[in-house]
C-alpha cells in the first residue's frame, strides 16, 4: 500500500510541476491567443485551462467529502489568465496536501 501511495504523492507533484510549466509558457502569450476560438471542446486556450481548473476542483471536492456536481465544466469563471494561476497554483497544492494525507484506510 505504501507504494501505491507514494506513487499517488508523486504524481501529485508531477502535476503541480506541468501545470505551472504550462502556465509559464501560456503568459508568453498574447491575450488574443488566448482567447482566440480554437474549434476545440472548450473554445480557447483559456477555455480549456478553465475546464481542467475546473475538473480537478470537483473532484477535489468529492475526494475531501463534499457533493460535487459535474456541472460547470464548460464555463470560463477565470477569464483572463492572470485571476486563473492562483486559482490552478491553490488547487495544485490542495492536490499535494489530498496525496501527502494519503493513507491506508483511505485507500482501502
Amino acid at each position: 500500500m505504501t507504494d501505491l501511495i507514494a506513487h499517488a504523492q508523486l504524481l501529485a507533484r508531477y502535476n503541480r510541476l506541468a501545470n505551472q510549466a504550462l502556465l509559464d509558457v501560456c503568459q508568453t502569450l498574447p491575450e488574443t491567443i488566448l482567447l482566440k476560438a480554437q474549434g476545440a471542446s472548450f473554445d480557447s486556450v483559456l477555455g480549456t485551462l478553465n475546464h481542467l481548473l475546473i475538473g480537478d476542483c470537483i473532484w477535489l471536492n468529492r475526494f475531501e467529502g463534499s457533493q460535487a456536481a459535474s456541472t460547470g465544466l464548460g464555463k470560463m469563471p477565470y477569464p483572463t489568465l492572470t485571476s486563473l494561476i492562483p486559482e490552478r497554483q491553490a488547487t495544485d497544492v490542495r492536490i499535494e496536501q489530498l496525496a501527502a494525507n494519503l493513507d491506508a484506510t483511505w485507500l482501502a
